[in-house]
């Protein structure tokens, strides 16, 4: 793919990075951008994992700790309001 393509499509300030790391070749920039992606890529089914699992054991725990399978709706009033945790804070 062209570079003023990839620019056009992914943004300026996205690919100049690659860019300027390939001292302005903008051959390389493309092929390092891509490079990266198909990186990035490897990782998404280990974070989609680590995502779901940490999930789970805060549902276990919360769960475990309110005595209360369905903890996210029951202990709303002691546990997830706005003005006891995020609105003192702002």
């Amino acid at each position: 793919m062209k570079y003023k393509k990839v620019v056009r499509l992914y943004s300026n300030s996205r690919v100049a990075k690659y860019y300027r790391a390939t001292n302005r070749n903008k051959n390389k920039a493309v092929m390092l951008y891509f490079a990266n992606m198909k990186i990035a890529q490897a990782f998404h089914p280990l974070l989609s994992s680590f995502e779901v699992i940490l999930r789970s054991q805060l549902h276990y725990a919360l769960a475990h700790h309110f005595s209360d399978g369905n903890w996210i709706i029951n202990q709303k009033a002691g546990f997830l309001l706005c003005e006891r945790y995020v609105c003192d804070n702002q």
